[in-house]
C-alpha cells in the first residue's frame, strides 16, 4: 500500500503545479503579465514533467526522482516568493499562489521521501 501512496503524492503535487501554472495565463494584470506568464509556464512544465515521468516510468527510477526533486524545488521557491510578495503587498492572488506552491512542493517532497 505504501508503494502506491508516493504515486498519488507525485500526481497530486504535479496536478496542483499544472493548475496553478495555467491559472497564471488567465489571472494576470498588465503590469506583471510577463513575469506571470514565465512563472506560469515554469510551473506548468514542472508539474507536467512530474506527471508524465511518473506515468511513463513509475516511481522506482532515478530519473523520476531527479525530476520530482527539481519540480519540488521550483514549486517551493516560487511558493515562498509569492507568499512573501502577497504578505508584503496584500494581494490575495499572490498569497493563494504561495500557499498552493508550498502545498505542491510539500506533496512532491513527501512522495520523494516515501519513495527513497
Amino acid at each position: 500500500m505504501i508503494l502506491i501512496i508516493d504515486d498519488y503524492l507525485f500526481l497530486a503535487g504535479g496536478l496542483i503545479a499544472v493548475a496553478w501554472g495555467m491559472a497564471h495565463f488567465f489571472l494576470r494584470r498588465p503590469a506583471v503579465s510577463r513575469f506571470w506568464t514565465v512563472e506560469g509556464l515554469a510551473l506548468a512544465i514542472a508539474g507536467a514533467a512530474v506527471i508524465f515521468t511518473v506515468a511513463q516510468y513509475g516511481t522506482e527510477n532515478t530519473g523520476v526522482r531527479v525530476v520530482t526533486w527539481l519540480a519540488a524545488s521550483v514549486t517551493l521557491a516560487l511558493g515562498v516568493f509569492n507568499l512573501m510578495n502577497g504578505l508584503k503587498t496584500g494581494a490575495l492572488q499572490a498569497r493563494l499562489g504561495g500557499v498552493l506552491g508550498l502545498v505542491s512542493g510539500a506533496l512532491l517532497v513527501a512522495g520523494s521521501i516515501i519513495n527513497s
